[in-house]
């Protein structure tokens, strides 16, 4: 058990004993898997704890930090689409951005009476799901659709894929020649020149 797991635990317990929900926490909380979904983790009442905008993001950082090799990478995905961003955020620049977004959400909402306490009947919630499905409306998804789809992206990118033309693959193998890989601890690595 590495530092990053013993954090996390630490983290964990912390939330566990504080004991809050989003209704009884004294600030805004967001939800947190202890093991993930994508780890095998259930939506389960003992799986989940309310952690502040700040510790969820720190919760994420730590996920990434330990484990195999597998479930590091799950995590760093994970954590990729946590912050939504190819930017570093702080976990207190994440939490300020938070409370500030929600701050504006609920001056938005103050007075819209529109849809508040209503619920959709079946028959609309059936046609918003198959719309969203594919199966009502302009655009039939089906798998020959589906195949077009998929051959038309494919041959577009492969168009634009650079590494196509010979001559930049035989530019990118030139400059490899004498040079390998070193692996840093993070899982990050550099070229070296050999010998």
């Amino acid at each position: 058990m590495n530092k990053y797991n013993i954090w996390y635990n630490k983290l964990m317990t912390k939330a566990k004993n504080r004991n809050w929900s989003k209704s009884s926490a004294t600030c805004y909380v967001e939800l947190h898997h202890i093991i993930p979904k994508s780890l095998g983790g259930l939506n389960a009442i003992d799986n989940l704890v309310c952690l502040t905008a700040r510790e969820h993001c720190i919760a994420h950082l730590l996920l990434c930090r330990f484990g195999d090799e597998k479930q590091i990478s799950k995590m760093t995905w994970a954590l990729q689409r946590f912050l939504s961003s190819n930017k570093t955020v702080s976990s207190v620049l994440y939490e300020r951005a938070r409370q500030k977004w929600i701050a504006e959400n609920q001056k938005r909402l103050i007075g819209n009476q529109y849809r508040l306490g209503k619920k959709d009947s079946l028959e609309v919630r059936k046609k918003k799901s198959d719309s969203l499905k594919g199966i009502a409306g302009k655009y039939i998804r089906n798998e020959e659709h589906c195949k077009q789809s998929s051959d038309k992206i494919t041959k577009i990118n492969m168009e634009n894929n650079p590494m196509n033309n010979p001559e930049s693959r035989a530019k990118v193998s030139a400059s490899k020649i004498g040079r390998k890989r070193v692996y840093r601890e993070d899982g990050t690595f550099y070229m070296s020149k050999v010998g």
